[in-house]
């Protein structure tokens, strides 16, 4: 398992997290320049890469145990 992901220490893992919300809210502030649906679209890619990310941290945290 330490082979496929990049060993993440948890203490770095939730340094990281306050600067993705903030990537994302970042994002989402600038939705409404899109047309359409790609606001919407916007959002949940970035509520997606917000919940990937919150899966490796998991995982990465589970394999360095």
């Amino acid at each position: 398992m330490s082979k496929i992901f990049h060993p993440v220490s948890e203490q770095e893992a939730l340094a990281e997290l306050p600067r993705l919300r903030q990537r994302l809210t970042a994002k989402a502030r600038h939705a409404h320049q899109y047309r359409g649906t790609e606001g919407k679209s916007l959002m949940a890619q970035a509520k997606r890469a917000l919940r990937w990310h919150q899966l490796f941290v998991s995982i990465n945290r589970r394999a360095c145990q």
